[in-house]
């Protein structure tokens, strides 16, 4: 006895997964979002905590440099995985140094800022400029200083400094 049969194998292409991410660099605590495309459905695969999740868009803050993954997947449940690593840079350190230890009340006393490439000083109350790595300050009463600096990537920290005004003797 003798049969034959055939059978007809159809062999599909699997979809082209990719993820576009926002920005590949970010400060930390900002915002990325990432959108998966070339499949139907996706499946993130992400260990960070995710705050806003759709089929294929991924909004996700930002603590450490972090690797994100997805699945997607065809009308035919053929699946391909992408991934994309974005990196958190951190603020500027800002040291902030002043040329006296002691100011009187009516003096006047130099503040230097180091760290950054542009900053803004608060209050600004007592300060000749608030938009200068060294300003000049002239308080009347005891005072904390502010500033707040961004680097070249627009990354922003800040660090302040107490100036403690003696009363000019009589």
């Amino acid at each position: 006895c003798y049969g034959e049969d055939s059978i007809h194998v159809n062999i599909l292409n699997a979809p082209q997964v990719s993820i576009q991410a926002s920005s590949q660099v970010v400060c930390l605590n900002d915002t990325v979002r990432l959108v998966a495309s070339g499949a139907t459905s996706y499946q993130w695969l992400n260990q960070a905590p995710i705050y806003s999740l759709s089929k294929d868009t991924l909004w996700d803050a930002i603590y450490d440099t972090t690797y994100y993954q997805v699945i997607g997947f065809d009308q035919n449940a053929c699946a391909d995985t992408a991934s994309q690593i974005v990196n958190a840079l951190s603020g500027p350190v800002i040291n902030i140094t002043q040329a006296n230890p002691i100011v009187c009340q009516g003096d006047t006393l130099s503040l230097f800022a180091t760290g950054a490439l542009s900053y803004y000083w608060t209050p600004n109350l007592w300060i000749d400029s608030v938009n200068s790595s060294s300003p000049i300050v002239f308080p009347i009463v005891n005072t904390t200083f502010h500033v707040y600096g961004v680097d070249s990537f627009g990354c922003s920290s800040h660090s302040s400094i107490y100036i403690d005004v003696k009363r000019k003797p009589f």
